[in-house]
Formats: C-alpha cells, structure tokens, sequence
C-alpha cells in the first residue's frame, strides 16, 4: 500500500515559461452514478448530469494552454503558466534537486531515498506554477507510472481509506490528515481521488490514481502551500479533466 502514496516534492524556484498555445476555457461536467461514483467529463454525455454541478475557469474568462504529449503515453493540456520539466530534462540536470533540506527532517529516509532515485532516474514529469511559486515553496504537479490497481468496491476501499492517515503519518514523521478519499471517473478511466496534508508542514497534497489499463496507474500529485490551495485545486482538475490517452 505505501507505494500507492509515494508524493514527489520538492522546493525550488524556477525561471518564466515561454509557452503559448490554445485556449483553456474549458468547463468541467460532473454527476453521481447509481454506485455513488462521482463521474468528471469534458462534455454531458450522462442523461444523469445536473446542469447546477457545471464550472467554468475563471468565471468564464479563458486562458491559454498548450497540448502536452507527456512520454507516459497521454496527451494533457497545460496552461501557460505552468512549465513543464521532461523525463529526460530531469536525468540531465540531477543538480536541480536538493534532498538534503532541513525540511525534510522528519520524513522517512528510505522514502526520501526512493523519490530521489526515481526522480534522478527520470521516472517522473513535473508542471510548475509560476503565478503561485514563491522562494517558501514551488507549487508543483507531478507524474508517474506504477504498477497496481486502485479499490475495485466499497470494502477495498474503506480498506484504503482507512489505513491512509497512519501510513502517511508513518512517512512523513507527523500526524497526517486525509480530508477525501473517494473512487471516481476521469473521463471514462477509473480513479481513485485523495486529499492529504502535505509531507511539509503548510502544504496539501490533491492526487488522483488513474487506472490506465488493468495492471498499470498514472499517479499525478499536485504539491502545493495551503495559502493557494484553491487555485491549485481548480486549476488541477482542469488539467486531470484534459487528459486523454
């Protein structure tokens, strides 16, 4: 189960993006199925959807994106003030990352030790929020692909659920808060959806495990400081809404 909460952070300030591209006004559809799975589209393809459950970014206004091929096999779009950091960016510069923070004190050393073998290793993708990211904390996205499967019914899941808060305050060396686990529908493609307290204190972790096909996941974490973490949740599943194979 610990590998299912593997969270990638990290504390860094990054330069301004120079991407552009399409528009993002894109408006976000959700209904509850007869199993009480919540169910997010692009379009009201469900003849059970609520017209009062639909949002558009910005309060309507528009913002520009780009459609990102990520080398994890899907396509998603990403604003333009999100910079992205390949696979491939991240094994050339290794030295970007520095595990050796006083911040990072309480936290398993053995899990610290993972995520930087893996991040080194170029098995993770990162998006950066420019607008948000301060010298405290660069909030940030991160990708990976593992192998499992998230909770086929209720009782898996409760399971999940409830074993969630003492694991993660077993990582992270403090009490760990969960404030949602549930199962949901990314486009067709079961998911499971979390809500945590972040590894570092005055942070939130908002993670949805994508079930791409029977055996493999596509985890996507957003990291990011409490004091934004409204736009961070919108804007984040804006993003996993986007997500195609």
């Amino acid at each position: 189960m610990s590998k299912m909460f593997l969270v990638l952070f990290l504390v860094l300030l990054l330069g301004p993006s120079t991407m552009a591209g399409n528009s993002y006004g894109q408006q976000i559809y959700t209904w509850v199925d007869e199993k009480g799975t919540v169910h997010f589209s692009d379009s009201p393809t469900s003849r059970d959807f609520d017209q009062q459950t639909k949002q558009t970014s910005k309060e309507g206004l528009t913002e520009k994106s780009v459609r990102y091929k990520s080398s994890f096999g899907f396509t998603v779009d990403i604003p333009e003030h999100w910079l992205v950091l390949t696979r491939e960016e991240l094994t050339e510069n290794p030295d970007l990352f520095d595990f050796d923070k006083k911040s990072f004190g309480n936290i398993d050393k053995n899990l610290l030790k993972n995520i930087e073998s893996q991040i080194k290793s170029g098995q993770v993708e990162f998006y950066f929020n420019q607008n948000t990211s301060d010298s405290s904390f660069t909030d940030n996205i991160n990708v990976i692909k593992q192998i499992g499967k998230i909770p086929e019914n209720n009782t898996q899941l409760r399971e999940v659920c409830n074993s969630a808060p003492k694991e993660l305050s077993s990582a992270f060396g403090r009490e760990i808060k969960v404030y949602q686990c549930k199962l949901v529908d990314i486009n067709n493609l079961k998911s499971l959806f979390l809500e945590y307290d972040g590894a570092i204190k005055g942070t939130r972790n908002i993670q949805y495990l994508i079930q791409k096909s029977p055996s493999v996941q596509i985890m996507i974490t957003a990291t990011c400081k409490n004091s934004v973490l409204d736009t961070i949740r919108k804007e984040f599943n804006r993003i996993v809404l986007s997500i195609k194979k």
